[in-house]
């Protein structure tokens, strides 16, 4: 390759741009409601699966991680006691005094929470649904509404 071929390629690869998905404006929205305090049902698409359930603050998901995954599901008192230390500065993230400037948030909690494949109504878990947590970028679309 000459010296010009070689510059011209690499002007070219580092041209090539990533696109990035913005998250949808409507979502944060209903992400801050709810990190005020204020959860309702919603079903979001991601990656081509339906997750339904409720959404709540990220202070109410850190709190449901310490209370019941924590503290009633493992165990173990040493690694029970190492896991509520860990993620309990997590809080810190979560003030109980939600400012109205608060930052965008980054991730959208639910609890209750089903997955739907595509093709079939059953849902997993079939029973209970479980506490999630996802990046709001990689949600493509929602409407208001738990299934099932």
């Amino acid at each position: 390759m000459t010296e010009v071929s070689e510059t011209q390629a690499l002007e070219e690869k580092q041209s090539i741009s990533i696109p990035c998905r913005s998250p949808d404006p409507m979502l944060l929205d209903l992400v801050l409601v709810a990190n005020h305090g204020f959860g309702f049902g919603v079903t979001l698409t991601v990656g081509g699966v339906l997750v339904s359930g409720n959404v709540v603050s990220g202070r109410q998901y850190v709190q449901f991680i310490l209370d019941e995954a924590i503290g009633n599901g493992v165990q173990d008192e040493t690694v029970r006691v190492a896991l509520h230390n860990r993620f309990k500065g997590y809080l810190d993230l979560y003030p109980v005094e939600v400012p109205d400037d608060q930052s965008t948030p980054t991730f959208i909690h639910l609890c209750n929470a089903k997955f739907y494949a595509p093709g079939s109504s059953d849902s997993i878990p079939s029973g209970e649904g479980v506490l999630w947590r996802g990046a709001i970028t990689d949600v493509s679309g929602f409407f208001f509404g738990v299934l099932g």
